[in-house]
Formats: structure tokens, sequence, C-alpha cells
């Protein structure tokens, strides 16, 4: 027969236990909950991005027809007003989009960055195959 002390003992030990598993399973769904949400918002960047290259390309086929460019590499984002416009109509985003490298004979985008408040993507092509990266930004410091 056991003591009440050992008793109480037992049931500190089990109460220790018990409340260990519990943090230990609200840890493993946190951590599933925000790798669940840090992908689904970047298949959305990715989305949104894809929107982006289709309304370059729309905007391209349109100024092709007036002999201009959707590319000004003297702009701080690479594209024209009227590749802006049609961004901005067509994929519905008015901003973070930078048109890095157009060939200007093939009249294809080479690459572009899209970035968010916490995805930067980005999508290059090499005249075969497409890539598209989507990169979570986590800010470390301002200093």
């Amino acid at each position: 027969m056991e003591t009440p002390q050992e008793h109480n003992k037992r049931q500190i030990v089990n109460i220790i236990r018990f409340l260990l598993i519990a943090a230990a399973v609200v840890f493993i769904l946190l951590a599933a909950f925000f790798v669940f949400k840090v992908h689904s918002e970047g298949r959305f960047a990715l989305r949104e991005a894809k929107n982006i290259k289709l309304a370059m390309l729309t905007s391209d086929i349109e100024q092709y027809g007036v002999g201009k460019s959707i590319y000004m590499p003297e702009r701080h984002n690479g594209l024209s007003d009227a590749a802006m416009l049609a961004i901005e109509r067509y994929a519905g985003v008015d901003d973070g989009v930078t048109l890095l490298s157009y060939d200007r004979k093939s009249r294809e985008v080479k690459m572009f960055t899209y970035r968010t408040p916490h995805y930067l993507v980005t999508y290059t092509y090499d005249g075969e195959r497409e890539d598209w990266t989507v990169d979570y930004l986590w800010r470390i410091f301002v200093y």
C-alpha cells in the first residue's frame, strides 16, 4: 500500500507529464499552422506574379502594334507607363513589380521580380525554361 505522500508525488508527476505533453502538442500545432500559412500565402503571391506576367505579355502585344516596348531601363522599375497600367488593370497590382531583363528582338520577358510585404517572387526565362522562385522575407532587425 502506498502512503499519502507517495500518492501525491505520483499525481504531481502525472500532472507535469500531462502539461509537458500538452505543451509539445500545442508547439507542434502552432509550427504546422505557421508552415501552412506561409505556404498558402506564398502560393497566392506566385499566382499574382503569374497574372503580372500575363499582363506584361498583353501589354507587350499592345505596344508592339504602336511600335513601342514595355521595357524602359531608365525607369526605377523598368516598365513603361502603359505596361504599369496594364498590370494594374489585368493583375490588380500597382506596386512591387520590377522588370530586370527583356529581350527586345524576341520581345520576351527574361526576368522580373514581384515583391509583397512578406514574399519575393522571381521569374527567370533562359529561352528554354521558365523558373519561378518564391522566397519568404523575414526581417531580422532594423538599425
